[in-house]
Parts: structure tokens; C-alpha cells; sequence
């Protein structure tokens, strides 16, 4: 079964338990963080932001609990190519990098001599989505669509309720229903 890892979460998993795929999507200025060792415990991470990167330290706790090989971890950080130009991404991944070189547990020589961020999608308006596999121990890009195509379940329209469009805007964005007022 897998678990769906929405912006600002991460989730753990392992094979041949009830989680054992994670995926991500929407994935176009912000950074996913994904990683899956040969014992087929993984983790993803979506992160959208440079403060949001702090949990790095809680997802190392989870494997530990999971009794997790750090050496041998195929590490991937993603982003769009809008995120890999836009300045605001690079705390994100620089919080990323901090992170894992504080650790000392993962085997970082030969994983940023490698690649520092993949770019997954190479047209600046692309969104992707990332899965994680424990199964097969595998990390790919799924979900390639334009930024601006939405998925069946968002209608792009807020509710209606509030004079300010941006307020009604804002409030369908994080679904609080809002109530119009009275005018005295």
C-alpha cells in the first residue's frame, strides 16, 4: 500500500509492511528529499522551505528506531528548474546538506561528488511527482504535467462568503470555510 506525503511532510517506510511506497507530487519550486537503502527502508520528504528542513534530524530518529544500514543509501534531492534558479530554494537545500553531514551517517564522500540536486524536470513550468518504492528499492519522478493543469479534486474558484477576493483566495487555499459578515 502506499502513503501519500503531502508539502511540508515526510513519511518512513518499510517493505513488506502496510507502507512500504511513498509519493509526492507537485513538486515544482519546492525540494523533495528521498532516500531508500538495500534493506528496503525508505523515507521522502517534501520540503518548501529552508526552516522546514529541521525535521531532517527526526527522520534520521525514525530509521534508527528501524535499525537502518546508513551506508547504504542511495540519498536523491529534487526540484524543478524553477526551484534549482530561484534563490529562495537555496536555504532548502543547503539546510538539507547541513543536515545530513551533521548526522556523520550516511555515506556523503562519493553522494555529493556525484550530483548536488537533480533537476527532474527541465522545462521551467513542469511539475513532478516522486515515488519511493521499498519494495524494489527504487526512488523515480512520476506525475509530469504543467504547473497550471490541476488535479480533478481542486477546482481553482474560492468560496464564496467574503467580500476580498484574496481572503476568500487564501481561505479556500488551507480549507477554513468562511462565513460573509454583516454590514452595520
Amino acid at each position: 500500500m502506499y502513503q501519500k506525503v503531502i508539502q511540508r511532510r515526510y513519511q518512513v517506510a518499510k517493505a513488506g509492511t502496510r507502507i512500504s511506497v511513498l509519493e509526492t507530487g507537485d513538486v515544482w519550486t519546492c525540494t523533495s528529499f528521498a532516500g531508500v537503502n538495500k534493506q528496503g527502508i525508505g523515507f521522502l520528504a517534501h520540503f518548501d522551505g529552508g526552516i522546514s528542513t529541521g525535521v531532517i534530524d527526526e527522520i534520521i530518529e525514525e530509521l534508527k528506531k528501524l535499525d537502518a544500514d546508513f551506508s547504504t543509501f542511495e540519498l536523491r534531492i529534487a526540484t524543478g528548474l524553477a526551484g534549482y534558479v530561484n534563490p529562495a530554494n537555496w536555504p532548502t537545500r543547503i539546510g538539507i546538506w547541513w543536515h545530513v553531514r551533521k548526522s556523520g551517517l550516511f555515506k556523503t564522500d562519493r553522494w555529493w561528488k556525484r550530483h548536488w540536486t537533480e533537476i527532474w524536470s527541465l522545462r521551467f513550468w513542469w511539475v513532478f511527482g516522486v515515488v519511493v518504492d521499498t519494495n524494489t528499492r527504487t526512488i523515480k519522478r512520476s506525475t509530469f504535467y504543467h504547473h497550471t493543469e490541476r488535479k480533478g479534486e481542486w477546482v481553482p474558484r474560492p468560496p464564496k462568503g467574503v467580500n476580498c477576493w484574496y481572503t476568500r483566495w487564501k481561505a479556500y487555499r488551507v480549507g477554513v470555510k468562511t462565513v460573509k459578515r454583516k454590514k452595520k
